[in-house]
């Protein structure tokens, strides 16, 4: 599994977030979270340390090229706090160790002395039960910074929602935790560069949910879940009773699609939707826009909607250009290109995804296709679709598609890495 694959699932709550998951059994939270600074931005904890580098979003850090002997199957949680740059700070549980320790660990220590990174030991009963730890971390400010929290009893345990993150965890290898108020700091620049704007993206995710929480399976995939306070203007609260529905652009998605979010509209979508938007404080400016459409172009937005029936929409990527989709309840007869009479309609009722060049569009297939006139031409030029049966997701509140992986969320919760649901 690439280092950061898991913001993969970022990508989706743009459009929806997923709230429950099925009920599974619980794994066991490591003590060595109470070594964990409160403000860490991720925190990864696995069962054992040769299975959580692979997650390390730099792959050239000096923790990285450690070796640990026996301690590699030991359990562990490397965290980041963010200090300029997002530091780690790895924790290593070794055992019942005394406190002059086994020559392995001072081994540790002494190679890490030596790759210019900051060790320490703490013997048998330094926190919760009886097992040893080795704490490393890479800057000079970050250990004394880890010192005054286990000093002053405090840890990540004393961030919002984050006890209630750990009961996310499920029965997996590993689980990795992601606090969205920080994503600003974690997510790397390149993540979805040329398909959605970053800026857009981060404050909508930030928004979506306290923790975003990551169970790492057998198969290293993952499994999905988020965690969230009361508030409405958590997406997740918003969206959270809505029905599932069928998604069907997989009926009309091109081969060589880059990147492509579905999500099935249902009844009740734009009551919870405006409820999002006023705890948001963006009914205002949301209703706003929709009147200045309305001026220039005779029709408010949300009457089209209506009168429409719209059922599904979506945003795609392919060969270079970006489109948006829309699944009205009555199929129109195929069109070529033509003049989009209501442009701006939905970027105002689906929110910044939608915000690209929409002054042309067409209707293939009882879909229609907004865009510039060179994409949506495209679009339509296209031969090669998908295969029928690849695209099966009749209870859905959500698809992301990239053409090696798919993520969907249905009654069972989010599932990455599953290429079709029934």
């Amino acid at each position: 599994m690439t280092k950061w694959r898991v913001f993969s699932y970022l990508a989706a709550v743009f459009m929806a977030v997923s709230c429950a998951q099925s009920p599974q059994q619980q794994r066991e939270v490591s003590p060595l979270l109470r070594t964990v600074p409160s403000d860490a931005l991720v925190v990864m904890d696995f069962d054992r340390c040769s299975d959580v580098f692979a997650f390390m979003p730099d792959s050239t850090c000096a923790i990285a090229r450690l070796e640990l002997g026996h301690l590699k199957n030991a359990r562990c949680v490397l965290s980041y706090v963010y200090s300029g740059r997002l530091e780690p700070v790895l924790s290593i549980d070794a055992g019942r160790a005394p406190a002059d320790t086994t020559d392995s660990i001072l081994s540790l220590v002494a190679q890490a002395d030596t790759l210019g990174l900051h060790a320490r030991f703490f013997p048998n009963g330094w926190a919760e039960g009886e097992r040893s730890a080795i704490i490393i971390t890479r800057a000079d400010a970050t250990m004394p910074a880890v010192m005054r929290h286990i000093e002053g009893l405090t840890s990540i345990y004393d961030a919002p929602m984050f006890k209630e993150a750990t009961q996310k965890a499920g029965n997996s290898r590993g689980t990795i935790y992601l606090r969205n108020s920080g994503l600003d700091k974690s997510i790397p620049k390149s993540f979805l560069k040329g398909f959605v704007g970053r800026t857009e993206l981060i404050r909508f995710l930030q928004k979506s949910a306290d923790w975003t929480v990551f169970g790492v399976n057998s198969q290293k995939q993952l499994d999905v879940d988020v965690v969230f306070g009361p508030s409405m203007e958590h997406y997740t609260n918003a969206i959270a009773d809505l029905p599932f529905a069928e998604s069907r652009l997989g009926s009309i998605l091109p081969a060589d699609t880059d990147f492509a979010v579905a999500q099935p509209v249902v009844d009740g979508f734009r009551e919870k939707f405006e409820a999002y938007m006023d705890a948001s404080v963006k009914l205002t400016k949301y209703r706003k826009r929709i009147d200045e459409i309305k001026s220039a172009c005779g029709k408010s937005p949300l009457a089209w909607e209506k009168e429409q029936d719209i059922k599904e929409i979506a945003f795609v990527c392919r060969a270079g250009s970006k489109l948006m989709l829309a699944r009205p309840a009555k199929a129109g007869e195929n069109t070529g290109v033509l003049e989009n009479p209501f442009p701006g309609f939905l970027q105002s009722l689906y929110g910044e995804l939608f915000a690209i060049p929409d002054l042309s569009f067409a209707v293939l297939d009882g879909w229609n296709i907004y865009g510039t006139d060179s994409a949506v031409q495209s679009f339509l030029d296209c031969e090669d679709r998908m295969a029928e049966d690849d695209w099966q997701y009749r209870n859905c509140h959500f698809v992301v598609y990239r053409p090696d992986r798919r993520l969907s969320w249905d009654p069972k919760g989010i599932r990455y890495g599953v290429q079709t649901t029934e």
